[in-house]
């Protein structure tokens, strides 16, 4: 009996990792793309949105800056000028 759950249990293990039903919710993040993320952190500092900026960053590294917010508008306010052109290198 010991040796037929302890084969039922290596079974159910083998074939957990690739069960797309079990996997489906940890597969639900997508990545954009660099070009869209370039345009967006490129849009938000075109329009001194520090709180669009803000939110690109994740809630753990958001915990470990300190005044991020300051930190993000003192690098908006020291682009003096106009952006004219920027590229996405991929």
């Amino acid at each position: 009996m010991t040796t037929f759950i302890v084969s039922v249990l290596t079974f159910l293990l083998a074939i957990f990792p690739s069960c797309g039903m079990l996997l489906t919710p940890y597969q639900s993040l997508t990545f954009p793309g660099e070009k869209v993320i370039t345009e967006d952190v490129m849009h938000a500092i075109q329009t001194k949105d520090v709180v669009a900026l803000e939110g690109m960053i994740s809630p753990t590294r958001k915990k470990a800056m300190e005044d991020l917010s300051g930190n993000i508008g003192a690098l908006i306010d020291a682009i003096n000028g106009e952006i004219i052109e920027y590229k996405c290198y991929s």
